[in-house]
């Protein structure tokens, strides 16, 4: 059993693996900046959703500061996307680059979210806590 890479068939002859690979990882990471308007829209709509679960419930200056945190989040991913679709003509270097900053950012957003539930869960009953723990559940399927 050969451990090479095999490359498609339509493009046999026509690149090395390498070039190959590098040719997935550009697109990979192209990828990840076209999904950026959908995840916002995603982002904002839970956001709203989990504000208008606990307000009432948890206090107004946690749940405005929380907002403030998100929104704050959401416009740095915004300008990040902006950024990089002015940006991306660059080769290999420059999107490993844009990488990190998408891990980042990923990174930030996924802690947030862990936070939030830290934040909000003890405020709400049952109903707002399984709306928490569900809604979030199911943004990071």
């Amino acid at each position: 059993m050969s451990s090479q890479l095999s490359l498609p068939p339509d493009t046999q002859g026509e690149m090395t693996p390498t070039e190959f690979e590098h040719e997935k990882l550009q697109e990979d990471i192209r990828g990840l900046y076209k999904q950026t308007p959908a995840s916002i829209i995603g982002n904002v709509i839970l956001v709203l959703m989990i504000a208008g679960l606990f307000w009432g419930r948890a206090p107004q200056s946690l749940i405005l500061g929380w907002l403030v945190f998100f929104f704050g989040l959401i416009v740095v991913r915004w300008f990040l996307y902006r950024s990089f679709t002015f940006a991306e003509k660059g080769g290999l270097d420059a999107l490993l680059h844009w990488r990190r900053y998408w891990n980042a950012l990923t990174l930030a957003s996924g802690l947030a979210w862990g936070v939030t539930v830290w934040l909000f869960y003890e405020h709400g009953e049952a109903p707002q806590r399984i709306g928490l723990i569900v809604s979030i559940y199911g943004y990071t399927l």
